[in-house]
């Protein structure tokens, strides 16, 4: 969170094929496997636990994911394994491209990665290897392990969906708050340094001076500005945002993500707005602190809304922790490692 605040500050504004070799270690077998789908190639792994009857396909959040940047996950991979269930992973198809590869590449969206995830789910119960499958998501990747529950209603196959730091509300909202309400909190917090509750000149760091241009926010140029001062400043650049991405024919990548990968997930209804759609059970787990999905207006709301439909849901509130379940320091989210708390909450969850 605290990485992604700096570079918002910064911003100016389905017979497929699989691979035979395994690779074993004790009672674990990694097999790798690779799927032709959409002029790309998804090349994936599963972690094989011997007479495990349970196969947990994790679906991660963001654009730029795969096998070998695992470090947030891999400790609840570990304690997964431990406990006897198979866990299948594989590289999203944006993973490990430069900024300039992305912008050239239309078929790094939302979309097209929640049709390969789609496809991996189809070929891992094509095996007939598991009796069942847990499908976990966090973040975007609770709106692609949703969606798999609703293209696949009816599948007795899936046991059930976990929700990790879900995104309840449709994700303008969500990143409205981010860059607006979390992200003047969070510069407050480490701007104002005698916390008075204003920041002057000298209290702001050389490499911000640009970003927080005081001449702007001290509007009754009494020295320094306010919170609100600063609200009012990120309002404007929210809108600035959000008007270029709709304008763009780029493919631009803005904070790490293309414009196309944007306005997709902008126009994508909200898990709060599908929740009749909803047939297996669903376990959310959420930190109480976390400030990219909030707590509140995600998890403590959405499984109010699955309950009054009579769905079966599971809330765990994770205590102490933020989005990626991690220790907060300084009152700002990081990501990574797991706190050993959390991880111990979310192994019992799962």
């Amino acid at each position: 969170m605290k990485i992604m605040i700096t570079k918002l500050i910064f911003s100016s504004l389905l017979l497929l094929s699989a691979c035979a070799s395994t690779t074993t270690l004790n009672s674990e077998s990694r097999i790798p496997f690779s799927l032709d789908t959409n002029q790309h190639r998804i090349q994936g792994e599963i972690i094989e636990i011997k007479n495990a009857d349970t196969i947990i396909l994790f679906l991660e959040g963001g654009v730029d994911h795969g096998r070998t940047n695992n470090n947030v996950w891999s400790p609840l991979v570990d304690e997964l394994k431990q406990k006897g269930s198979s866990i299948a992973i594989f590289d999203q198809r944006c993973f490990g491209l430069t900024n300039e590869q992305l912008e050239k590449l239309q078929t790094c969206t939302f979309h097209q990665i929640k049709q390969d995830s789609l496809q991996v789910y189809y070929y891992l119960k094509s095996l007939n290897r598991y009796k069942s499958m847990i499908i976990i998501g966090h973040a975007e990747g609770s709106l692609i392990a949703s969606e798999i529950n609703f293209v696949n209603s009816n599948d007795q196959f899936i046991k059930k969906i976990i929700l990790l730091g879900a995104f309840s509300q449709n994700y303008q909202e969500i990143l409205h708050q981010q860059m607006t309400t979390t992200m003047s909190r969070d510069i407050f917090i480490e701007v104002d340094s005698n916390k008075d509750g204003k920041i002057s000149q000298e209290e702001i760091p050389e490499h911000l001076k640009r970003s927080l241009p005081i001449e702007k926010l001290d509007t009754q140029k009494k020295g320094f500005f306010a919170q609100g001062d600063l609200l009012r400043l990120l309002e404007k650049q929210y809108q600035q945002f959000i008007s270029f991405i709709n304008q763009d024919d780029k493919n631009t990548i803005l904070i790490g993500k293309p414009s196309l990968w944007y306005k997709e997930l902008m126009a994508h209804p909200s898990l709060l707005g599908q929740a009749s759609r909803f047939t297996k059970p669903v376990t959310i787990i959420h930190g109480k602190l976390d400030q990219v999905s909030p707590f509140n207006s995600n998890a403590l709301t959405f499984s109010n809304k699955l309950r009054s439909l009579k769905k079966t849901v599971n809330l765990v509130a994770v205590p102490q922790v933020g989005h990626y379940f991690s220790e907060m320091k300084e009152n700002l989210a990081t990501k990574g490692p797991i706190q050993k708390e959390a991880l111990k909450i979310l192994v019992n969850a799962i």
